[in-house]
């Protein structure tokens, strides 16, 4: 799947989305990627954003409790 930002965060317009799912034994991977940033700073800023995110989506995945990320 692949989201291509137009309007919101006004910093990640022009910038990529993209999920892939491949099946895999007794499972799948997911394989996740936002790009097209425009400088070395953005980049790291959405990486640590999304990696907390991702962490939180795992512990979801795997208990079944929500708890967001940005209360």
């Amino acid at each position: 799947m692949v989201w291509p930002t137009e309007t919101f965060p006004p910093h990640w317009v022009g910038t990529t989305i993209r999920w892939e799912v491949d099946e895999r034994e007794g499972g799948s991977t997911v394989r996740f990627r936002h790009g097209s940033f425009g400088d070395d700073w953005e980049t790291g800023a959405v990486a640590y954003t999304w990696g907390q995110i991702m962490v939180k989506l795992k512990q979801y995945v795997e208990t079944g409790t929500p708890d967001p990320v940005f209360v």
